[in-house]
Order: structure tokens, then sequence, then C-alpha cells
């Protein structure tokens, strides 16, 4: 192993013990508290890891584990089961949010090929973030937790 990946993974793992114990402490769940650590520790803050392959080999790390538990969350049946919401609840939620967001791009002076771009990742953007709370608040198995559920997955 590398010395820098192993010197940048004891300063994440370090950061996370003490800003994720804090961020559920204030009720914002352990999501945002490695968020909060990575944008510290990153290079517009801290600046404690600024190498772009380090910071990618971090990142998806943390975009396999995403998937892995969202992937842990679905049982097959359940999922046919949301079809309708998910494909109904989940296209019109990133349909609408990617034209708002396209539209007030290209109010704010970008090209049409931008906007969409811009439109589209923040539409699909807060995942992980929306499952995390709504775990923590035991939204999963109401009716609106699984609404919300399906317009996530979508």
């Amino acid at each position: 192993m590398d010395g820098g990946l192993l010197q940048a993974v004891f300063i994440f793992l370090a950061f996370t013990c003490l800003i994720v114990p804090l961020s559920k402490w204030a009720g914002l769940g352990p999501v945002i508290g490695y968020l909060i650590a990575g944008v510290l520790i990153g290079p517009f803050a801290l600046g404690f890891i600024s190498d772009p392959t380090t910071i990618l080999h971090f990142s998806e790390f943390g975009v396999v584990m995403m998937l892995f538990l969202i992937g842990m969350e679905l049982q097959p049946r359940e999922l046919w089961l949301m079809k309708g919401q998910l494909l109904g609840l989940g296209m019109t939620q990133v349909l609408a949010t990617t034209a708002m967001i396209t539209l007030a791009s290209i109010v704010m002076g970008l090209y049409w090929g931008e906007a969409v771009v811009i439109g589209m990742a923040l539409a699909l953007s807060s995942t992980a973030i929306a499952i995390q709370i709504m775990q923590d608040r035991g939204m999963m198995t109401s009716e609106t937790g699984k609404a919300g559920f399906s317009v996530l997955l979508f």
C-alpha cells in the first residue's frame, strides 16, 4: 500500500472518529458526519488530503458502500410491489427536479447542455443522505417511507 494512501486512510479514520459521533449527537446522522469529515480534510478546507487520485479512491469506495447499503434494503418481492410508485413517483420527481434545475441554470446564463447535465446530477444526488435519515427516524416501513424510498431508488 502506498504511504500517501495509508496516511490518507489514517487521517480519514481519525476525522470520522471525531466528527461522526458529533454529527449523530446533533441528530444529523452518520452520513452527514462522513460528508463533513470529507469536506474538512479535503483540499478546500484544511487541505490534509489534496491528491486527486487519493480523493478518487475514497469517493469510489464511498459509492460502492452506498450501493451496498441500498442493496441491503431491497427485497425482490417488495420491489415488485412498489413498481407503480417506483416508476410513477420516481420518474415524476426526477424529471420535474431536472426540469426545474435546468430552467434555473439556463436563466442564470448557462448553455442548455450544461444546464441539463447539472439538472440531472442534482436531481439524483440525495439518495445516500435521505435513505440514512429515513432509517435513523424509522420511516422505512411507513407508507411515506416506502414512497420516499421508491423515489430515491429510481
